[in-house]
């Protein structure tokens, strides 16, 4: 739980062969819980988890003699939400949350994160990982806690900008 509480994200080393993040990646994003699976998630969000934003980020530039040519950073957002729902009742069946850029009704996404929503409680949390999709260079880690008959739902998204 430190991840969480404290915030902090430790920076990971991308092999030489990792795909870049897309020069033009998306500004907002929106998440939501979803039934299903991620391969297979309904079409509406059962329980919509809002639009949250990227964080403006900067490229750091090399020093002078540095032979590096590309800096890669991660900024992170983060979005809570409280859900109408017990978490109890999202762990008796199959739901998800997913992590998609934030659209229009015309213009469908596709998500670049996604989890099951499961895994072993810590008291009355529950944190697990949700995984790149689509070839997202992005991850993301949700945090959902009880709260009576609703659930409060933590989202950390941890985009990869490269310059």
């Amino acid at each position: 739980m430190l991840l969480f509480a404290n915030g902090i994200v430790p920076s990971t080393q991308h092999p030489a062969n990792a795909k870049s993040a897309p020069a033009t990646s998306p500004t907002s994003y929106q998440a939501g819980v979803y039934r299903g699976n991620c391969a297979t998630t309904s079409a509406k969000a059962a329980y919509p988890l809002g639009i949250f934003g990227k964080t403006p980020t900067t490229a750091a530039t090399p020093a002078a003699g540095s032979s590096t040519t590309a800096a890669t950073r991660n900024a992170i957002d983060m979005r809570t939400a409280t859900i109408p729902a017990k978490l109890q009742d999202l762990l008796k069946t199959p739901h998800v949350i997913a992590i998609q850029p934030a659209q229009s009704a015309s213009s469908p996404t596709k998500p670049l994160a996604c989890g099951a929503i499961g895994g072993d409680m810590s008291g009355k949390d529950l944190a697990f990982v949700l995984r790149s999709v689509n070839s997202s260079p992005d991850v993301a880690f949700a945090w959902l806690q009880e709260n009576g008959n609703k659930t409060d739902v933590t989202l950390f998204l941890v985009a990869t900008v490269t310059a």
